[in-house]
C-alpha cells in the first residue's frame, strides 16, 4: 500500500473516543466539508459598540426598513447603516437579562416593531421613542394587554403572546396589535403552563415541559384557532424555553426534556442529536439553553449555547455533523462560551450580525475574518486511531505529506508566515510533542506540505492538528506513504 489517505469524516462524542477509526475525536472552531476537507471556521469583526458593556438579548432586522435593532441591558439601539452607525432610542426600557423576541406589523399606514422580554409588549415604530402598550401610549392600547410576555408571533394577522408561568395563550384583534380582550384567549390542552410559543406556514406550536399542542385556523372570526383534532405531541415537551428553531415553517428543531436534540416534523420526531447526546447529558444544566441559526458563506449553521456550562455545539445543515466552537483565552489558555448570543442577517446590507454575549458589542461574521476582533481562534482537529483494518500488524509511514491551502499570510501582516502545530500518538498513549509547520509567506501557493519525514512503527495512530495563528486554513487531506 504505497500511500493511504487518512480520514477526516465528521466527529461522532456519543461514544468511547477508543472505538472511533475513520471518524474524527474532535472538530473544534471548524467544520468539514462535502469533500472531508476541515475548515477553520469563519471569525468576526466589530460592526458597533451599542455601549452598555453587556448581553446583547435580542438583534433584528427589518427588510421595509433598511434598519437594524438590537436590545442590550434593557435599551434598544438601531443600527441606520452599513457601517454601524448607532442611535439610542429612548422611551420605555425591556427587563434586563431577558431574552428578547422581535414582530414587525404594519397598522394604520406605520410599521410598528414589537418586543417583549418576560414583560407588556413594547414597540417603535423605528423613528420614534419605544412605548410600553398602555392607553396612554401612541396608538393607545385598546383592551388589557398581556404582561410577562416570554414568547411572541404573528399569526394570520392576528398578534399572540404566551405569558409567563401561565397555562394560557393571549391573541389580539384581527390586525390590530393594540387591541386586546381579556377573553381572547386558549388554554394548553393539558392545563400545562406554557413554555414556548412557535410559528409555523400553517400552524404554530404551543410548548410545555411535556407535551406541544399544534394550532391552526378554524375559520370562525369569533373563536380563530382550532387545536386540530386535539392534535398533541406527548412527552416530548422542551427543556429551555429558547432552545428551539423553526426551520421553513414545517420542521422544529428543539432540546426536549429528556436532554435530546429532536426534530419534529409533520406526524412524526425523530432523535437528531446521537452525536452528542451524551454531552448534553453530562452538563450540569440545560435550561438555560439557547438555540439559533446562523449563516456564513452559505452554510446554514444551528447554534446550541449551554452558558452556565460555558459549551457551544453548532449542527452543520449540509454535512449533518456535529462540532465543537468556543471562544478562545491566550492568557489562561482556555475555552469558554461561543460569544454569539443572538444573529440577524441584514440583507440589504449583506451582513451577518452576531450579538456578544456580554460586552454589548455587534460583530460581523466574515469568511475573510481569521480571528475573533483581533482574538485568537485556535482551531483544531483530532483524527481517529488510524489502523487501516487491523490492530494486528505494524505499519510504518515513510513520510507523512498534507494537502493544505498556503500563501494566503496572517491576518494584518504581508510578511509573516503562518503556521500549523501537529502532534501524534499511537495506541492511544502519551501524546508527542507539538511540531510546527509553516505555511509560506503570501503567494506560496504549493499546497502540498510534509509533515513528517520519518515515522516509528505503530499499530493505531492517531493524529491532532492545530492553528493558532489568525489566517485561514483549509486541510484538505493526510496521507501516509509506506
Amino acid at each position: 500500500m504505497p500511500f493511504q489517505k487518512v480520514q477526516l469524516s465528521k466527529p461522532y462524542y456519543n461514544v468511547d473516543s477508543t472505538s472511533l477509526l475513520s471518524t474524527c475525536e474532535l472538530v473544534q472552531d471548524g467544520f468539514i466539508d462535502e469533500f472531508n476537507a476541515f475548515h477553520k471556521r469563519a471569525g468576526y469583526s466589530l460592526f458597533s459598540d451599542l455601549g452598555t458593556n453587556a448581553d446583547v438579548m435580542g438583534v433584528y432586522f427589518s427588510v421595509d426598513e433598511g434598519k437594524l435593532v438590537a436590545v442590550s441591558k434593557g435599551k434598544t439601539f438601531m443600527i441606520t447603516d452599513r457601517y454601524g452607525a448607532k442611535t439610542d432610542i429612548t422611551g420605555d426600557t425591556l427587563p434586563i437579562d431577558q431574552r428578547v423576541q422581535f414582530n414587525e406589523f404594519k397598522y394604520g399606514g406605520s410599521n410598528y416593531l414589537f418586543m417583549v422580554a418576560n414583560s407588556t409588549p413594547m414597540f417603535t415604530n423605528f423613528t420614534a421613542n419605544t412605548q410600553t402598550l398602555s392607553a396612554s401610549s401612541t396608538p393607545p392600547l385598546v383592551g388589557t394587554a398581556p404582561t410577562n410576555v416570554t414568547h411572541m408571533i404573528e399569526f394570520f394577522s392576528y398578534l399572540i403572546c404566551s405569558e409567563k408561568n401561565s397555562n394560557a395563550w393571549k391573541f389580539s384583534f384581527p390586525g390590530n396589535p393594540f387591541s386586546w380582550t381579556l377573553s381572547d384567549s386558549y388554554q394548553m390542552i393539558g392545563q400545562q403552563n406554557v413554555k414556548g410559543l412557535f410559528k409555523g406556514a400553517n400552524n404554530f406550536l404551543v410548548c410545555s415541559s411535556t407535551n406541544i399542542d399544534i394550532w391552526g385556523q378554524s375559520g370562525d372570526f369569533l373563536n380563530p384557532y382550532l387545536s386540530s383534532v386535539k392534535a398533541q405531541y406527548a412527552q416530548i415537551g422542551l427543556a429551555s424555553p429558547y432552545a428551539s428553531v423553526v426551520i421553513d415553517g414545517t420542521r422544529m428543531i428543539f432540546l426536549d426534556k429528556t436532554r435530546r436534540l429532536v426534530m419534529l416534523e409533520g406526524s412524526s420526531y425523530i432523535d437528531m442529536g446521537m452525536a452528542i447526546n451524551n454531552e448534553i447529558q453530562n452538563l450540569s444544566t440545560v435550561e438555560d439553553a439557547v438555540a439559533f441559526n446562523i449563516v456564513i458563506n452559505g452554510r446554514n449553521f444551528l447554534m446550541l449555547n449551554f452558558p452556565s456550562d460555558k459549551k457551544t455545539f453548532v449542527y452543520d445543515y449540509i454535512s449533518q455533523a456535529y462540532y465543537k466552537w468556543s471562544s478562545w483565552d491566550e492568557t489562561t489558555s482556555t475555552r469558554s462560551l461561543f460569544r454569539a448570543n443572538c444573529y440577524t442577517y441584514a440583507s440589504t446590507w449583506n451582513k451577518h450580525i452576531i450579538g456578544d454575549i456580554n460586552n454589548g458589542k455587534l460583530y460581523q461574521l466574515d469568511v475573510d475574518s481569521h480571528s475573533d476582533d483581533g482574538n485568537t481562534i485556535n482551531a483544531e482537529i483530532i483524527t481517529g486511531h488510524i489502523n487501516y483494518g487491523s490492530d494486528g500488524f505494524l505499519k510504518q509511514p515513510k513520510k507523512v505529506i498534507a494537502r493544505i491551502r498556503r500563501g494566503d499570510g496572517k491576518e494584518g501582516s504581508v510578511t509573516d508566515s503562518p503556521r500549523i502545530l501537529i502532534r501524534h500518538r499511537d495506541q492511544n498513549e502519551s501524546w508527542s510533542n507539538f511540531k510546527e509547520v509553516q505555511l509560506g509567506p503570501i503567494g506560496d501557493t504549493n499546497f502540498r506540505a510534509i509533515l513528517y519525514n520519518s515515522c516509528k512503527p505503530y499499530y493505531s495512530r492517531q493524529y491532532h492538528i492545530k492553528m493558532p495563528d489568525n489566517a485561514k486554513f483549509v486541510l484538505s487531506s493526510i496521507e501516509e506513504e509506506f
